[in-house]
């Protein structure tokens, strides 16, 4: 079973440094260390350069996965579906919900876009064993 939906709202918000994975059709796998912010939801919110190789990415594969927590002996594991904008009111709204968490990121600034991350799988792993794992009911 995965995570119950409020836990990990927690824990996104307590340990928002996390990893993104993205896939380029040449290079293979290509990942980069960010913040993450969590939305109501479940659904994880990270802003990047519109000429990021990940952007270039998403766009060509949404299918991504993200390693939430680095700085304890646990973290959770995210595999799901990425979501661009759809017009520049959607984009706003999410930088906004971003800039809740993180006043002083760039997501509101021209160069940058928002990314929204629907999991559909997660396991949340504490050196020595696995406390939740499985795919996500509430999304």
């Amino acid at each position: 079973m995965a995570i119950p939906l409020a836990d990990f709202v927690v824990y996104v918000t307590e340990h928002p440094l996390g990893v993104v994975a993205t896939h380029d059709e040449v290079r293979g796998p290509e990942a980069a260390l960010l913040t993450f912010a969590p939305l109501p939801d479940g659904d994880v919110l990270f802003d990047t350069q519109v000429n990021s190789r990940k952007l270039r990415n998403i766009k060509a594969d949404p299918r991504i996965a993200l390693v939430i927590g680095t700085t304890e002996e646990s973290s959770i594991q995210v595999e799901g579906v990425a979501s661009l904008p759809r017009d520049a009111e959607e984009q706003r709204a999410w930088a906004r919900a971003y800039e809740q968490r993180f006043p002083d990121s760039q997501s509101a600034d021209a160069a940058f876009t928002m990314v929204r991350v629907h999991p559909r799988w997660l396991r949340h792993y504490v050196v020595g064993g696995c406390l939740h794992e499985g795919d996500v009911a509430w999304a």
